[in-house]
């Protein structure tokens, strides 16, 4: 989505000085959780979503007193999960979603009016994290920049094969470096960011998207190179790689995941509540945080505290529909 100038918040102390809330389970209601909770994926195993899922359920689980299981329910770049957990869910606080922005962008274009993005309730924080562009170490832009690429698809228009998700941020990332650069590129579109990267490296594709962490073990090993990061400042994990608005002297490329935990809106106050407590606990363990970080990803504290998460939710969506609505994308109310 489109992200503020006020960016990825610091790594340090605000984010890791935090009271030991983890050192108990938090108290259970009478009969609930009845069975194991589920953090419910909307991408295939091994993506960005999938990992800071797994992440979550290692810490929840303690916390909570109770087994958590990691459900993926992929298809249609999203799609498919988002609608069952909007429209099909039992509301009852045993399934929970590990959700983006994404969630709100199928809501404005996919739903076909059958679900809303208020529809579900956020009721824990988790990370941002960038888009970034991958090339592999091994293809043709092994040695390139940003800057290659888009000279590249000037020279050849609609012959670089990028990858790109359906009216995800990915999506619209490609469409800015396209239309800024005044060049044509052929998108292919992917359900998640694991199975771009296998046929990036595989040779099929020319460059993929990606969130670190969903290529962390490859970038090590010298096996991908990054172009370019979607936020306003280069990020730690990355300090080498320009920002798209650099390399493209714009000033809007500017999209994350903004990954939280939600649960169907009819769920019980106090159920919300309770899982509210257990998701706080989780993730205010150091081990967790310093885990995302690792990723690229940044948590920030301040979203959990009583209110803000809510209201930085609609925020984030309102102005995701009023750039759309601004750019052709959407139709106004």
């Amino acid at each position: 989505m489109p992200v503020s100038r006020r960016r990825f918040l610091g790594t340090g102390a605000a984010m890791l000085a935090v009271p030991p809330a983890w050192a108990q389970p938090a108290t259970k209601l009478p009969g609930f959780p009845g069975r194991p909770l589920e953090l419910l994926v909307a991408y295939p195993a091994g993506g960005g979503m999938d990992i800071t899922a797994r992440i979550l359920a290692k810490h929840l689980e303690p916390a909570a007193g109770n087994p958590v299981l990691v459900v993926n329910r992929a298809g249609a770049a999203g799609l498919v999960g988002h609608t069952w957990l909007a429209t099909q869910a039992a509301p009852d606080g045993h399934v929970l979603g590990v959700l983006a922005s994404n969630f709100w962008q199928d809501s404005f274009f996919r739903s076909e009016g059958r679900w809303s993005y208020r529809d579900i309730v956020p009721i824990a924080f988790l990370n941002y994290d960038p888009v970034t562009w991958i090339v592999s170490s091994k293809g043709p832009f092994a040695q390139a920049g940003l800057t290659d690429v888009v000279e590249a698809a000037r020279k050849n228009p609609g012959g670089i094969k990028v990858a790109a998700s359906t009216a995800t941020s990915t999506a619209f990332t490609l469409d800015q470096v396209a239309r800024y650069s005044a060049v044509e590129f052929l998108p292919v579109a992917y359900q998640g960011g694991r199975q771009a990267l296998t046929d990036l490296l595989g040779g099929h594709i020319d460059v993929s998207y990606g969130y670190l962490g969903e290529y962390r073990s490859q970038l090590d090993a010298g096996e991908v190179r990054v172009l370019a990061v979607t936020s306003a400042q280069r990020i730690p994990a990355l300090p080498d790689v320009p920002t798209f608005n650099e390399v493209l002297g714009q000033d809007d490329v500017l999209w994350d995941a903004f990954r939280f935990v939600g649960a169907p809106a009819k769920t019980p106050q106090a159920r919300l509540q309770w899982l509210g407590e257990a998701l706080r606990q989780a993730i205010a363990t150091p081990e967790l945080a310093q885990e995302y970080v690792r990723l690229g990803a940044t948590p920030d504290a301040t979203l959990n505290e009583p209110g803000r998460l809510a209201e930085e939710f609609e925020r984030r969506a309102s102005r995701e529909r009023d750039f759309f609505v601004k750019t052709g994308r959407l139709q106004p109310a």
